[in-house]
């Protein structure tokens, strides 16, 4: 279980429309002919099916987003489930010290389409800022000293559990990082349902790694659209009163 794993300050920033890519676009389906209202038209148009995909669940423990990558990059080999749970493990963790590292390393360089630096983006997703002993820093080097012990901490992995440590989930800035390391498009959903009762769009149920009845995905986040065609990272994210912050894996049939 994890935090809440985006940035949320002005989030138009970075949350671009999915409506260049076609890889990603709305399903015609029979619901479009129905005499439905115009609030359930939009919810229609604005999502897609999710029967375009394979959903696969990965362990709940802190390290999710980093087993989420690592199941995709042993997917290109062969069936996953046939794959050493040793070796997907291994890899995990070699994800998530790559991804630090490269975030440390590019920390003062800017994300154009966010208009802020890579240390800056880290800080605010992780709410860094919050939980530090300032001491004796101001300005840029108290943001070095930060990034700093953000490396420390994301030396260790995720899924270990460590009562003496801070959390170290996978948020919006490794999402950045991973789609700039491996070159590839990585696509963020949720998952809802319109309720037809009050007009209202709520959360909807995935059971079994099914989605129940009437549920679409929504994208949420995307980051690294330029590198398309590229084969492209879908991630399934789930935020619910029992479970706040885990990612699932999503394959296209």
């Amino acid at each position: 279980m994890v935090k809440k794993c985006y940035y949320l300050r002005n989030r138009q920033n970075y949350v671009k429309s999915n409506q260049k890519n076609t890889d990603v676009l709305p399903i015609k389906t029979k619901e479009n002919e129905l005499d439905i209202s115009e609030s359930e038209k939009k919810f229609i148009e604005k999502t897609i099916e999710p029967n375009i995909f394979h959903i696969e669940d990965v362990l709940a423990d802190n390290a999710c987003f980093y087993r989420c990558i690592s199941n995709f990059i042993h997917s290109k080999e062969k069936c996953i489930s046939e794959i050493n749970s040793k070796k997907k493990e291994k890899t995990s963790r070699r994800i998530q010290k790559i991804i630090s590292k490269w975030l440390f390393d590019n920390r003062n360089e800017m994300i154009d389409e966010l208009n802020i630096s890579v240390k800056d983006f880290v800080i605010h997703t992780h709410n860094l800022l919050d939980d530090y002993d300032y001491g004796n820093y101001q300005g840029d080097n108290l943001y070095e000293e930060i990034m700093k012990e953000y490396l420390r901490r994301y030396s260790l992995f995720a899924g270990d559990l460590l009562l003496s440590e801070y959390d170290r989930w996978g948020g919006a800035s490794e999402q950045y990082a991973i789609s700039e390391i491996l070159q590839v498009p990585i696509y963020i959903y949720v998952y809802k349902k319109y309720n037809k009762k009050n007009g209202n769009i709520e959360n909807g149920k995935i059971r079994q790694n099914k989605p129940e009845k009437n549920v679409r995905f929504e994208l949420y986040q995307v980051f690294g659209e330029k590198y398309l065609p590229n084969e492209s990272i879908h991630l399934l994210y789930k935020n619910t009163k029992n479970c706040q912050g885990h990612y699932l894996c999503l394959y296209k049939k």
